[in-house]
């Protein structure tokens, strides 16, 4: 099991391409895990699904880049199934729009 800060430090360890991984290896990851970007921001994050009790968890973690800024974030939430798989970006776009991010 990981922590939800866990997974931050590994994303910032990630965007800061410090981990004990060939350079290459990172900046490939990094743009794969792009999801979207706006005009003056860029949404980056990995989703995941754990089905393995009874309330499955669903998560989304990432960054989002803004004017020279960083912003790690960690959204988890209960998933009820396949149709609840987009809230996990949904509620992570309404937190961010409520910041004022994007």
């Amino acid at each position: 099991r990981i922590t939800s800060r866990e997974q931050v430090d590994f994303l910032q360890k990630l965007y800061q391409e410090s981990l004990p991984v060939d350079l290459s290896y990172q900046q490939m990851v990094k743009e794969r895990l792009l999801l979207e970007r706006g005009e003056d921001y860029a949404l980056y994050g990995k989703s995941g699904w754990d089905v393995s009790k009874k309330q499955h968890r669903g998560w989304l973690v990432g960054w989002l880049e803004k004017e020279d800024k960083v912003y790690y974030y960690a959204t988890h939430i209960d998933i009820n199934g396949s149709k609840d798989a987009a809230k996990r970006k949904e509620v992570t776009r309404r937190i961010l729009q409520e910041l004022k991010l994007i």
